[in-house]
């Protein structure tokens, strides 16, 4: 049984089918829409360009051939005792195997903030969020997005390329600043402010204000400044969604604690996606929020299941996001890194940052640079050594330089 219909709980189902696994596999999900992909949701979906349709992983006649039961509910409750489960319609349901992909949940506005409840003020995280944020836009010209991470950045570039008046206020001085170098978010501060958006880093709202009828505004900020919108995106981040494994008496650290084959602390039970965090044997932890850790992860539990996965899941963690007409492709943990190299040109939206921890290569991030966004990763998946000097160094092609043999002798 999987908890959580996202991509890691889809994954998980169909690698599973994929790889021969017999015995019944039930998908239990809370939303009431089939698996569907989340990146579109602060972009196409917001401004209307699709429509929440063609984000659909798997429908009712992909779910059947699978032979994947689909359950439209919410476990309440495990009993692990038993194995077994209890739904939100009072049902209760047994497991051979528990995986959770219970995924995260936005942080909201603090209660504390005049005016957070306002009629107006929207996260995306589902397909119901970004739906009711397209419908609200058709009457809205003004938007304020509060939070300069990669769904704030993605927002502010889809809201402006639909013409809307777009300002974005970051607390801390860059945005991107919690996965990425300083340098990147500073280009995403210009590429924004080129096309139109006002950035305010190092500014909160401090209030959202109302008109005379109680409808939203705008947003004044903690430097005193006023942004008028009929719109606010709030774009802080997320939590993992653990309650149903804390009251189970899981392990939980922030997130649901995992071993090096994403199993807790029950062998019955996995955990995969935003939910987990990887407590590895050497004590390291590693917690990636992205959509391609969780098919990965999700991926690597089913092999687990069938016998195919024989080591732990180590996989190089790997990012992409489109911000307006710029891709940014990112690989490793560049966030680790205390330096880094460039390579390419910032002013003409293309280039490559390396990051390195010492002498070690970490992680690297491209904009409209796949060439080194796939030679860094691959630097990364064979764990070969990168010089910085290599890594600078136009003329040298990485990617084949990644390709070519280990010399055994070295």
């Amino acid at each position: 049984m999987i908890v959580g219909a996202g991509q890691a709980g889809i994954s998980c189902a169909m690698a599973l089918r994929r790889g021969g696994w017999e015995g019944p596999v039930t998908l239990v999900g809370r939303e009431p829409h089939f698996p569907y992909e989340r990146p579109p949701l602060s972009k196409r979906v917001l401004i209307a360009e699709v429509g929440p349709e063609s984000l659909i992983l798997a429908d009712d006649d992909a779910l059947a051939k699978l032979e994947v039961e689909f359950v439209q509910a919410e476990v309440v409750a495990i009993d692990r005792e038993h194995r077994r489960v209890r739904l939100s319609d009072g049902s209760e349901r047994d497991y051979g195997h528990l995986v959770l992909a219970t995924g995260g949940n936005p942080r909201y506005l603090p209660a504390a903030l005049p005016g957070a409840d306002t009629p107006g003020v929207h996260v995306i995280r589902t397909i119901d969020d970004a739906v009711a944020v397209a419908h609200r836009l058709e009457t809205v010209r003004d938007v304020v997005v509060i939070g300069g991470g990669f769904i704030g950045v993605e927002a502010a570039a889809a809201l402006a390329s639909a013409g809307r008046n777009v300002a974005v206020l970051e607390a801390v001085p860059s945005l991107l600043a919690r996965v990425a170098p300083v340098e990147l978010g500073e280009w995403a501060t210009s590429y924004l402010e080129r096309h139109g958006v006002t950035v305010r880093t190092s500014t909160m709202a401090a209030s959202i204000d109302t008109d005379d009828d109680g409808r939203l505004s705008g947003v004044t900020a903690t430097d005193g400044a006023r942004y008028p919108a009929g719109l606010v995106i709030v774009g802080i981040g997320a939590v993992p969604e653990v309650a149903l494994a804390e009251s189970a008496g899981l392990r939980v650290e922030r997130a649901i604690v995992v071993d090096d084959d994403l199993r807790t602390d029950d062998p019955a039970i996995f955990a995969v996606g935003d939910c987990a965090v990887q407590v590895r044997a050497d004590g390291t932890q590693h917690r990636l929020e992205s959509v391609q850790a969780a098919q990965d992860q999700g991926r690597h539990v089913a092999g687990v299941l069938l016998g195919t996965s024989v080591a732990g899941y180590r996989e190089v963690p790997w990012f992409w996001s489109d911000v307006g007409e710029a891709r940014i492709q990112m690989a490793g943990r560049i966030d680790l890194a205390t330096d880094v190299i460039l390579r390419g040109d910032v002013a003409d939206d293309d280039f490559s940052l390396f990051g390195f921890d010492g002498d070690t290569f970490v992680g690297v991030a491209t904009v409209n640079r796949s060439r080194d966004y796939l030679a860094g990763r691959m630097f990364l998946r064979s764990g070969r050594e990168l010089q910085r000097s290599t890594a600078a160094d136009e003329a040298v092609d990485l990617r084949a330089l990644a390709r070519r043999p280990v010399d055994p002798a070295r």
